[in-house]
């Protein structure tokens, strides 16, 4: 209301500072009359900057400003056009940082790990036929479960995860090599974490896979090759 009046008075000056006091406390950032005047006073005495700022404010909380003269209107439908474009760009140069990400190795790991668990270790080398081309290394521990059969189809669907992982990464790739650890005891009792499975896999073969209707248990016999130890052998 103070505000009000010394707006009603001319005080122009004086009256913003107050709207602008309970526009940032968060009083009147969604009044429309309050930000269009605030608006109109900088638009008209040249601070740009300051009556973006506030044009910022009313976006954030979806209100059209109450501005009263062309030149004002003008400058918040340039000003929201500006901020959508500035949105497009920033939302466009994200997907291509996180696209890039997702091809190196620490991208690829967190990819992975956010399926199969933490324990994964990625390498990405170059193929030697083509050095634009890439052999995937992917070193992961296999979970342990209630059975050696559940900790054997475990594996099974790692493989399948990782696969499908690297598969939609966008990394031009020529093989996958995955290797499974687990820990194993041997007959004194002494545990060591040792590779229990071995696979390699040609993009050939992994881009023609359906992951909609791909059963896991068929994920040994798409390999080029592939190695158990006895412990995981059924």
């Amino acid at each position: 209301e103070r505000a009000d009046a010394l707006w009603n008075e001319g005080n122009k000056a004086e009256a913003v500072a107050i709207y602008t006091q309970e526009i940032d406390g968060g009083w009147l950032d969604d009044d429309a009359r309050a930000l269009g005047r605030v608006i109109d006073y900088h638009v008209e005495s040249g601070d740009l900057e300051q009556a973006k700022r506030i044009v910022l404010v009313a976006i954030e909380n979806d209100v059209a400003p109450a501005t009263s003269t062309d030149v004002a209107r003008d400058f918040v439908t340039q000003s929201k056009a500006d901020h959508l474009r500035e949105e497009q760009e920033r939302i466009a140069a994200e997907k291509i940082a996180a696209e890039a990400e997702r091809k190196t190795p620490s991208g690829l790991e967190k990819a992975i790990a956010a399926k199969v668990g933490e324990g994964v270790s990625v390498e990405i080398n170059h193929y030697f036929e083509n050095p634009e081309r890439k052999n995937v290394k992917v070193r992961w521990r296999i979970g342990d479960n209630l059975t050696n059969a559940m900790i054997r189809s475990s594996a099974q669907i790692d493989i399948t995860k990782i696969l499908q992982t690297v598969d939609e990464s966008g990394i031009d790739y020529v093989e996958i090599a995955v290797f499974g650890e687990f820990p194993l005891v041997d007959q004194l009792g002494n545990s060591s974490t040792e590779v229990v499975v071995k696979a390699t896999y040609k993009v050939n073969t992994v881009s023609q896979i359906n992951w909609d209707n791909f059963l896991f248990d068929n994920v040994y016999e798409v390999a080029e090759d592939h190695w158990l130890h006895p412990a995981f052998r059924e």
